[in-house]
């Protein structure tokens, strides 16, 4: 029998009570020997072909729980989007207890008292049971370096994948290690800082006491230009200066670098003057960026214009 059909409608991958209904012993044994169908977890097959594909590798996992589990921690950010996933690395999967799974090289299951694949907090997409992004930013805490987990909700929030209030509804009742570390980025988040220079930027030049004397922005503004909306790092509206905390070099190389420089334009046609910053600049001389901002802002703003509100 022609087992492809089976495969593709069930994405790729068959539990064992389907591949022994669909082949002979001796066709199982001959699948398997030729590489048509590879054994991923204990009673679970893939196409062979295709079982190094990360989403049949993520539905080999979910089956292996008997469709009872979801994808989480690491692998439930991949799934989302937010972090780009290895095809060596095991697959991250949370279910309940009761279902009794151990994992192995391929699968990590992470076991909870009270889980149900029917959860609010479970989604699907394209098939896949995977925790919200808001729990797997969470789970992931614990597990990253503090500069990888930092990114991942950076991204995850300037991105739009999630919301500050959002990851904060989910933390309320969560014990995690480095809480504190964690509702401090998402008080600047909500600030509105959209990257760690940014942070750095609030933190040490912008506000606070090395910062007293600056006058006020609005942190990621947005404006419309030519019918696209734009975000401004740090705008001025009084004066229509525009402060850019990210230098081109370190935003994605030269074509990065054209679209910043057609936004710059499209922000000089509305008024606007862009100022941009790189990382070095602002750690090795935040006293001369201040000077200059406010020495700008100045020229362009009318009398006491630098100190009114954004």
């Amino acid at each position: 029998m022609d087992i492809e059909p089976l495969l593709v409608a069930h994405g790729r991958v068959l539990i064992a009570a389907q591949v022994n209904d669909a082949l002979s012993r001796r066709q199982r044994a001959a699948a398997l020997r030729t590489g048509v169908l590879v054994r991923v977890h204990p009673d679970v097959y893939a196409c062979g072909p295709g079982a190094d594909d990360l989403t049949v590798r993520w539905r080999a996992a979910l089956a292996y729980t008997g469709n009872r589990g979801a994808l989480g921690y690491v692998s439930g950010l991949a799934a989302h989007g937010v972090t780009p996933a290895l095809i060596d690395d095991p697959v991250h999967v949370v279910t309940s207890r009761a279902v009794g799974l151990r994992g192995d090289a391929r699968v990590v299951v992470h076991r909870r008292a009270h889980f149900d694949s029917d959860d609010a907090d479970v989604v699907r997409r394209d098939g896949l049971a995977m925790l919200s992004i808001e729990r797997c930013l969470i789970d992931t805490w614990q597990l990253r370096s503090p500069e990888r987990r930092r990114a991942e909700l950076i991204t995850a929030v300037r991105g739009r994948r999630t919301s500050v209030e959002r990851v904060r509804a989910e933390l309320a009742g969560v014990a995690i290690p480095d809480r504190a570390e964690l509702e401090q980025l998402l008080e600047l988040l909500a600030a509105g800082c959209a990257s760690e220079l940014e942070i750095w930027g609030r933190l040490h030049v912008f506000t606070g006491v090395t910062g007293a004397g600056m006058p006020p922005f609005a942190r990621q503004s947005r404006v419309t230009l030519g019918g696209s909306v734009r975000y401004i790092d740090l705008a001025h509206f009084a004066s229509k200066t525009a402060v850019e905390l990210d230098g081109w070099q370190f935003q994605g190389g030269r074509e990065q670098r054209d679209r910043d420089l057609r936004r710059d334009a499209q922000l000089a046609a509305a008024g606007w003057l862009t100022v941009r910053f790189t990382a070095a600049r602002l750690r090795g001389d935040p006293d001369g960026v201040r000077r200059q901002v406010c020495a700008i802002i100045a020229v362009r703003s009318p009398a006491d214009a630098a100190r009114e509100s954004a």
